[in-house]
Order: structure tokens, then C-alpha cells, then sequence
């Protein structure tokens, strides 16, 4: 790819849109190293040809447009969120959900966009939409937020449950009966990622409900390093045997190290 800082403006400008539209799984290291390249440079030029490709008839360049407009600019303090957030809310009626998921993905960037639009697509036939509202939601603590961030952490597909219930245990401060009880739901989902989720979450509010569940975690062969992360928000003595046969199998184990000095610590 070379030295992409030095690649004349619109020669990046002509090569993404190219790849753009070559790349119909939107991929390829080559077209997102040179969207990232366009997020840094963030000039009005960049922006114009962005919103361009949001109003282009071919839906790949309007996925582009959403995920370069998503971080554009985003070391000078993104200056054209408040521009791109209406082109953005605009793609969200798009028939293609390739479009819709960028344009979520890049609202989700930009902390921006009318919440009653997003959430109204936690429906949507497509578990690639319904994932990108839940990582859209995330860190917004709005009352409708966190209730579709619970209906999304009951979904059917385990990316969008994983991604809403890491939404709410560990992006969201909220901290209600309803939000610990889809934490507790979750616990004994049958992705390791999602339990571990709802462990983390649990155990950052001190829910001892999360006990049990690390138990048995840490009891599993293939248990998800998110229990380890677990158990340090909450260190308990009755961890303690559970950690050191883990240490004993992976002596180089600093993280289950540090969790097990943590519990015995709470043993006094």
C-alpha cells in the first residue's frame, strides 16, 4: 500500500472509491487503511466526496460515504459531526441493510443521531442492523437506550447479545433492577462471550448474583478470560482454589495472578 500520508488527496480520493466499489464485503486491509488515512486527514474536500458517495445509486459507495463521514476528522474534534449526522440519519431508510449498518456504526462513532431512529431498527430483520443499534447505543444512558439495549441483549443471534449486553454492563453507568436483571439472564447464555458480558457487568455493581457463574467459568477448561476480569471487579476467597489451579496449568498467567492475590487479599 505505501506511504499512504503522502498519497496525493485525490488520487486517495479516486483509489477508495475504486476499492469502494470493488470490495463487496467491505473487507479488504487496502480499503480501510485508506478510509482510516481519510478519517485523519478530515479536510472539507474529503467531506464533500463522502456526502457524495451517501447519495451515489450504488449502495457501496453509500456504505463507503457512511464509514468515512462516521470518524471523519477525528483528531480536530470531529468538525463535521453536526453535517454528517443528518446524512447519516438519512441513510437510515435505506432498503440495503449494508448501508444502515455503516451509517448506525458511524452515528455510534459520532455519539450523534436521533435516538427514537435508531432504537425504532433493534427489529430489523437483519442481525447485522440489529448488532450495529446495540454498538450504536453504547454509552448513552437514555431510558430508551438501555431498554433497547435489554431487548437487544435477549436477541437471537449471540453477536447482537454480546454486543448489548456489553452495552449495558460495561458502557452504561445505569444501574437499575431491570438493567441487573438481562445482566442475570445472561449469565448462563450459551456464547462463553456473552456470559462473560454479563458477568462483568454484574460483578462492576457488586452483584454477588455473578458468583455462581464465575465459578463455573473458571471451573471450564475453555473458560472466557472475561470471567478473570470478572473476579477483579469482585475478588471472593471462595475464587481462590479455582484461580491457583489456573495458575498452576499457566504459571505465566499475570492476569490470573494479580486476580488471585486480589482474592486472598479478601481473606484477610
Amino acid at each position: 500500500m505505501g506511504d499512504l500520508a503522502s498519497l496525493d488527496e485525490s488520487v486517495a480520493l479516486e483509489r477508495v472509491e475504486a476499492l469502494g466499489l470493488e470490495d463487496t464485503a467491505r473487507e479488504s486491509e487496502e480499503r480501510w487503511a485508506l478510509v482510516s488515512e481519510l478519517h485523519r486527514r478530515g479536510t472539507s474536500t474529503v467531506y464533500e466526496a463522502a456526502t457524495r458517495w451517501c447519495s451515489s445509486p450504488r449502495f457501496l459507495l453509500r456504505c463507503l460515504g457512511a464509514d468515512v463521514l462516521g470518524q471523519l476528522g477525528f483528531g480536530e474534534g470531529y468538525p463535521f459531526a453536526e453535517r454528517s449526522t443528518v446524512t447519516l440519519i438519512d441513510l437510515l431508510n435505506d432498503p440495503d441493510p449494508a448501508v444502515i449498518d455503516s451509517a448506525l456504526v458511524a452515528l455510534g462513532h459520532l455519539k450523534s443521531g436521533d435516538l427514537h431512529a435508531v432504537c425504532a431498527l433493534a427489529g430489523h430483520a437483519a442481525p447485522s442492523v440489529r448488532h450495529s443499534v446495540a454498538f450504536c447505543l453504547g454509552g448513552r444512558n437514555d431510558d430508551l437506550a438501555i431498554q433497547t439495549l435489554q431487548r437487544l441483549s435477549r436477541d437471537d443471534d449471540a453477536g447482537v447479545r454480546d454486543w448489548a449486553t456489553f452495552g449495558l454492563g460495561a458502557l452504561s453507568n445505569v444501574d437499575t433492577p431491570e438493567l441487573r436483571q438481562a445482566l442475570v439472564e445472561r449469565l448462563h447464555d450459551g456464547d462463553a462471550q456473552v456470559r462473560g458480558e454479563a458477568m462483568c457487568g454484574l460483578a462492576r455493581r457488586k452483584d454477588m448474583r455473578a458468583a455462581h457463574a464465575i465459578i463455573d467459568e473458571l471451573a471450564r477448561q475453555d473458560g472466557s478470560e472475561l470471567a478473570i476480569e470478572a473476579v477483579g471487579e469482585m475478588p471472593q476467597g471462595e475464587f481462590v482454589p479455582l484461580l491457583e489451579a489456573l495458575l498452576a496449568s499457566n504459571p505465566d498467567a499475570e492476569h490470573v495472578r494479580r486476580a488471585l492475590d486480589e482474592c486472598r487479599r479478601t481473606r484477610g
